[in-house]
């Protein structure tokens, strides 16, 4: 009489198999995860870009007409029609801070 036993090496397998299968797809998932974080990190990176090269062409805009107005002939014709004048010999305003130290 022959007596027949299953093979045991196939639940051997089945024990290493299972957890690199599970190591395999948790590995793939966030491969995939990560993937897709640095394309939305990329095509954010590339608006931004946009914008700042927008802000940069306004900033220039921006300097130029500053530049123009505080050119000096601007500014002259500016003071001259303010009717404003430039004094040869301007008297400033001076404080006596000795007499106002003796005082207290």
């Amino acid at each position: 009489m022959t007596i027949i036993q299953p093979n045991k090496e196939k639940i051997k397998i089945w024990k290493l198999a299972v957890p690199l299968l599970a190591i395999i797809l948790t590995g793939a998932y966030f491969s995939i995860l990560f993937y897709n974080k640095s394309v939305d990190m990329n095509h954010a990176l590339a608006v931004k870009e946009k914008e700042l090269k927008s802000l940069q062409a306004t900033n220039g805009e921006l300097k130029n007409k500053v530049y123009a107005f505080s050119d000096p002939s601007n500014i002259n014709k500016i003071v001259g029609a303010a009717g404003l004048t430039l004094d040869k010999r301007p008297v400033y305003l001076e404080s006596k801070s000795d007499q106002l130290a003796k005082n207290l």
